[in-house]
């Protein structure tokens, strides 16, 4: 169960919650893609809203796509590209 602090943080700091289609236009997945994350563990879950409602914190959204920008770097850095820079830079390649 929540704590009640837990909640006076959350309104203290505006916490929004975004529901699917936002997260999909946040993040650039589709539904099935940001569901099989969630499964694997690999995105953050939905908190219920409803009975059938469901929806993200924007904080833990954008921690996501920071976590993602952050390896991607990291790769970079490196000097190892993204498998799905890589990919990109192959076509590039063929297309020449």
């Amino acid at each position: 169960m929540t704590d009640f602090t837990d909640y006076q943080n959350a309104v203290a700091n505006k916490v929004r919650i975004l529901r699917l289609p936002d997260v999909m236009e946040r993040v650039g997945l589709r539904r099935a893609s940001i569901y099989s994350h969630m499964a694997q563990g690999s995105f953050p879950k939905p908190i219920a809203l409803g009975a059938r409602a469901r929806g993200w914190l924007e904080s833990e959204i954008d921690t996501w796509i920071a976590v993602r920008i952050a390896a991607r770097e990291v790769c970079m850095s490196n000097n190892k590209v993204a498998p799905t820079l890589a990919v990109t830079a192959s076509k590039n390649t063929a297309d020449a």
